[in-house]
C-alpha cells in the first residue's frame, strides 16, 4: 500500500503491467490465465462490496452496525474463575456492562440467567447477543485473478483480514468473497495461505473441501515473492556490523549445530546495487526472482512468536536460543529521495511476521510498520546485545511502542506464488529441476497433481508444471 497516495509502494515507477493492473502468469512466455469478462476494461474481474456496505465517497466502506450471537465454550483455564473476571480479561466487557447484559437477557450460562460472580465450570456454554460495529474498510475493491471450479485467486487490499477475526467478522475477505461474488448460499471457501490484515497481494481461496486439502499439502512447496518498501538503504558496512553483532552471540550446547550457517549473510554485489537500480515490475517480468542466486541479503535469524496477552496484538522476537529456524532472501531494487528503498523479499519459511521481523532487526523496518519499527521492539533478551551494532545503521527509527497511528498503511505486498500443477517424478538422487527456475523441494516417487483444482491458462489444453500467479498492482 502507498504511504504517500500520490505514490506507490514502488514510488514513481509505474505498477501496472500494459494489460492491467493485476495478473495471473504461467512464465514469462506462456500465455495469461483466462480471464471472465472485466469491470471497466481493468485487466480482472472486481468483486462488489456487498449490498450491505455503505461507500460514503471519503475512501472508506463501511458496515452499518448490526446484531449478532456468539456462543463460547469454557476454557480450561476459565474454569473456577468468576464471570465477571473472565469476560473482563478476555474480551474487555466492564462489569457494569456485564450486569447491564444480564439483566437484558442478552449474556446468559448454559442459556440460563447468570450473575457477575458466578464461578465457569467445566463444559458451561457462554451465550452473548451484542451489537456489533466493525472497523471500515478502505474503498479498494477485491480482485479475481484467476478461478476454476476448485480455487478463485484473488488480490487482497490492505487493510482486510483473509477471514473472519476480532473486530472483522464480515468486513473479511471469505465474507466479501462469499457474500459479494459467490453469493449467500456458498457453503464453503477457505484460505489456503494467510497474508496479515494490513499485508495486500495474492490469496488463494480454496472453494471446495477437496481443493482445500490438495492445495494445503502442497503448501510447504510453494515458492512465494513479496515486495516492501523499507526505511534506510543496502549499505555492505552496517549490514555487516549487524551480521557481526549476531554472529557473537551463538547458542551452547545442543543448539550449536545451528550456529553452522551464518545469522546474516551479505553478497559482495551489494557493493554495486546502487549503481543498478531495478524495476519492481520489470524484475516480476520473469521467473529470475524465483533463482536462488543474486540475493544481496540472507536473514537466517530464528524466531519465536511471544506469549500472546489479550487485546495486544501478536508478537514475534528473534530469539537466538529457543527461536525456530527462519530464512528470508532479500535483494535490493531501487532506491528513493526520501531515504526508503524497494525490496524483494522471497521467505524459504513460513513464521508468523517474519518479513517484517527479519528487516526491522537488520535496522530496514517497512515503511508504515509500527509493530516492528523499533530494533528494541522485536528482539528478544538473548539477541538484543547483538543489535547494538545497528544503533547507527540508516533507517533506524523508533519503537513500535512510539508510534501514535496503529492503522498506517503497511508497504508489504504478496506480489507472486508458485504451485506445482504437476510434481514431477525426481531422479535416484532425489533432485528435480524445473526448466523456468523455479525450484521447489520434491519427494521421490510419483508426481503429485493439481491439474483438476488449478485454474487453466488461456489457450492450452493442460497446465504446464508450475503455475505462477502474479499481481502487480499495490
Amino acid at each position: 500500500r502507498n504511504a504517500d497516495p500520490a505514490r506507490g509502494i514502488a514510488g514513481d515507477e509505474a505498477m501496472e503491467p500494459p494489460s492491467g493492473p493485476a495478473t495471473a502468469s504461467i512464465s514469462s512466455t506462456a500465455p495469461a490465465p483466462m480471464m471472465a469478462p472485466d469491470l471497466g476494461g481493468c485487466g480482472a474481474r472486481w468483486v462488489p462490496f456487498p449490498a450491505d456496505f455503505v461507500l460514503g465517497g471519503d475512501g472508506f466502506a463501511r458496515l452499518p452496525a448490526y446484531a449478532t450471537t456468539k456462543h463460547v465454550n469454557v476454557k480450561e483455564r476459565w474454569r473456577g474463575r468468576p464471570l465477571a473476571e473472565v469476560l473482563l480479561e478476555e474480551f474487555g466487557l466492564s462489569g457494569a456492562y456485564l450486569k447491564e447484559a444480564a439483566a437484558a437477557g442478552r449474556l446468559l450460562v448454559n442459556r440460563c440467567p447468570c450473575q457477575a460472580e458466578d464461578a465457569l465450570q467445566n463444559g458451561d456454554l457462554i451465550t452473548h447477543t451484542y451489537t456489533v460495529e466493525e472497523p471500515p474498510l478502505r474503498d479498494e475493491a477485491v480482485s479475481i485473478l484467476a478461478e476454476s471450479e476448485c480455487l478463485l485467486v484473488v488480490h487482497k487490499p490492505a487493510g482486510m483480514p483473509c477471514h473472519p477475526q476480532g473486530k472483522y467478522q464480515r468486513a473479511s475477505l471469505t465474507e466479501v468473497v462469499r457474500r459479494g461474488y459467490l453469493g449467500e448460499t456458498w457453503e464453503y471457501i477457505h484460505p489456503v495461505n494467510r497474508l496479515d490484515r494490513q499485508t495486500s497481494g495474492v490469496v488463494l481461496l480454496a472453494k471446495t473441501r477437496k481443493g482445500y486439502m490438495l492445495l494445503s499439502r502442497e503448501l510447504g512447496e510453494m515458492q512465494k515473492l513479496y515486495v516492501a518498501r523499507v526505511t534506510g538503504c543496502f549499505e555492505r558496512e552496517a549490514l555487516g556490523r549487524m551480521a557481526a553483532g549476531f554472529a557473537e552471540q551463538r547458542p551452547l550446547g545442543k543448539d550449536a549445530a545451528r550456529t553452522e550457517e551464518p545469522w546474516v549473510v551479505v553478497s559482495a554485489d551489494i557493493d554495486v546495487v546502487a549503481s543498478e537500480p531495478r524495476g519492481f515490475v520489470s524484475f516480476m517480468a520473469g521467473d529470475e526472482a524465483f533463482r536462488d542466486a543474486g540475493w544481496h541479503v540472507t536473514c537466517n535469524l530464528p524466531l519465536r512468536v511471544d506469549k500472546h496477552r489479550p487485546g495486544q496484538p501478536l508478537t514475534t522476537l528473534v530469539d537466538l536460543q529457543e527461536g525456530k529456524p527462519a530464512t528470508t532472501h532479500l535483494r535490493w531494487l531501487r532506491g528513493f529521495g526520501d531515504g526508503s528503498s524497494l525490496v524483494l523479499c522471497r521467505p524459504v519459511t513460513g513464521r508468523t511476521h517474519q518479513i517484517r521481523v527479519h528487516l526491522g532487526a537488520l535496522g530496514l523496518p517497512i515503511v508504515g510498520d509500527v509493530l516492528y519499527g523499533g530494533i528494541s521492539a522485536l528482539l528478544g533478551p538473548v539477541a538484543s546485545a547483538a543489535s547494538a551494532a545497528a544503533s547507527t545503521a540508516p533507517g533506524a527509527v523508533a519503537n513500535a511502542s512510539d508510534a501514535s497511528d496503529g492503522e498506517a498503511p503497511l508497504c508489504l505486498h504478496a506480489a507472486a506464488y508458485a504451485v506445482w500443477a504437476r510434481r514431477p517424478v525426481c531422479d535416484e538422487a532425489g533432485a528435480a529441476g524445473v526448466g523456468c527456475g523455479i525450484r521447489h523441494g520434491a519427494s521421490r516417487g510419483e508426481g503429485a497433481s493439481l491439474e483438476g483444482v488449478l485454474p487453466l491458462p488461456a489457450g492450452v489444453s493442460a497446465l504446464p508444471a508450475t503455475v505462477v500467479y502474479r499481481c502487480l498492482r499495490s
